[in-house]
């Protein structure tokens, strides 16, 4: 099994631009768009209300607001991180929209991870503890392009 990435093509890069749009409108984003950090509370905060919703409203909505809570949260990532969205392939097959250190030493799969996190009030709000640990460069060791799984993928990291 073979992990590579390849660019985002224009329609990939068109969805993940509308749903960050969104996420943006629903988090309450104006014109003056707030610090990194201050979208990252936003974005914790969304969460946490989200997951306090019927069952029924949940799994209604799960689905575009796992697409624009992850948007939002990738490209804080790649705002203050200096990561790049991409499209995580294996054996040349598309997995999924991920986004990387310049290294590929690590990858992140916001929407599906934002989707776990949304999916069940049981599962850990563990966010913080991601933004934490990349803002302190407290990652777990990896080789470049070892593509190592932070978060939102089959072999998530527990933080």
């Amino acid at each position: 099994m073979r992990k590579t990435d390849r660019p985002l093509s224009v329609p990939e890069r068109s969805t993940i631009a509308t749903a960050l749009l969104q996420a943006m409108a629903w988090t309450g984003v104006g014109r003056v768009p707030p610090t990194p950090a201050q979208l990252h509370a936003l974005i914790k905060q969304a969460v946490d209300s989200f997951r306090q919703q019927s069952e029924p409203d949940r799994q209604r909505l799960i689905e575009g607001v796992a697409q624009g809570l992850g948007a939002l949260w990738g490209q804080v990532l790649c705002d203050q991180f200096g990561w790049t969205w991409v499209m995580i392939q294996v054996d040349q097959h598309d997995e999924g929209f991920g986004v990387v250190t310049s290294i590929r030493s690590h990858v992140i799969y916001p929407i599906r991870y934002l989707s776990r996190l949304l999916s069940s009030p049981a599962n850990d709000q563990t966010i913080e503890k991601v933004f934490n640990a990349i803002q302190t460069n407290k990652l777990p060791k990896s080789l470049p392009r070892g593509y190592m799984v932070v978060s939102g993928g089959k072999s998530t990291l527990l933080f």
